[in-house]
């Protein structure tokens, strides 16, 4: 669960693909923390979503 990550703020960033972007978390834990996030239900974006997604992060 993201409530885990003990997020204190977003940066959204690009789209990722319609409907499904991608966000910079800064968490509370480990001393803040930046971790990358792409949140989706299952109606958004292809199989190979999280892949293109790696893709255009790295």
């Amino acid at each position: 669960m993201v409530t885990a990550l003990e997020v204190r703020g977003l940066v959204i960033g690009a789209p990722l693909a319609p409907g499904v972007t991608w966000a910079r978390a800064e968490t509370g834990t480990g001393g803040g923390r930046k971790i990358d996030l792409a949140l989706k239900s299952g109606n958004f974006g292809g199989t190979d979503i999280f892949t293109e997604a790696w893709s255009a992060l790295v």
